[in-house]
């Protein structure tokens, strides 16, 4: 869900942006959150009463009905909120069911996650400032927030849990992607064709769920294994 979610932020905010390139994966993405919403629906009887998931597919439901009617930064900040509540719905879950302890910094998974939400963000912004550079007067304010998310995933890769929690191989696909597409924006705006920039980012980001779900599957065997 998350995933999906994450996509449908950046190619919404492209399509609002003026690009309609990608309006078939939107489509997509936002069939694949409503299917995925249902599934976790059935988890069991204690989400329907649980207020954050209620919040959520409230916010949700909302905002797939009506995104088409935001500008592409007030649908950034929709989007962001939400995934700002799945993100505490996913650490309430973690902790009532022992997942993690008392600090969820130290945890692998859910450091990928802060790292795959920072990567989707610059994705989201990067598509948007493409989309607008012809057709919309927020481009330099787009151009601004992409410059502030890549100084603040400087300052993340500078920690040690950067090192500790993610692959070589991981860490130098994001440098790549960054420097090739991200950077190369700044430097450049006609550096970077829309769908290289989209397909090189979400390839990413892929990985790094790939990454997070080997994590969240070694903390379920460690939690099971583990004498009571």
């Amino acid at each position: 869900m998350l995933m999906h979610i994450q996509r449908h932020r950046g190619l919404s905010t492209t399509v609002l942006g003026g690009d309609v390139t990608l309006v078939g994966k939107l489509e997509e993405a936002q069939r694949n959150v409503s299917r995925d919403l249902g599934h976790i629906a059935l988890v069991g009887d204690w989400i329907k009463d649980n207020p954050n998931w209620e919040a959520i597919t409230a916010h949700w439901a909302r905002l797939a009905g009506q995104y088409q009617r935001l500008d592409a930064r007030k649908n950034l900040d929709q989007h962001n909120k939400l995934i700002k509540g799945i993100l505490v719905f996913i650490d309430d879950v973690a902790i009532e069911h022992y997942l993690v302890g008392a600090r969820l910094d130290d945890v692998s998974w859910r450091f990928v996650l802060a790292v795959v939400e920072q990567l989707g963000q610059i994705r989201a912004v990067g598509l948007a400032y493409i989309a607008s550079l012809e057709r919309s007067e927020s481009a330099p304010r787009l151009r601004n927030a992409l410059q502030v998310l890549m100084e603040e995933f400087s300052s993340t890769s500078t920690h040690a849990e950067y090192s500790r929690f993610l692959t070589d191989a991981h860490r130098h696909k994001i440098q790549q992607f960054l420097t090739a597409f991200p950077l190369a924006l700044l430097e450049n705006p006609k550096a970077c064709p829309l769908q290289s920039y989209y397909q090189t980012a979400t390839g990413v980001i892929d990985e790094l769920y790939l990454q997070f779900d080997d994590q969240l599957q070694s903390s379920l065997c460690l939690l099971y294994t583990s004498p009571s």
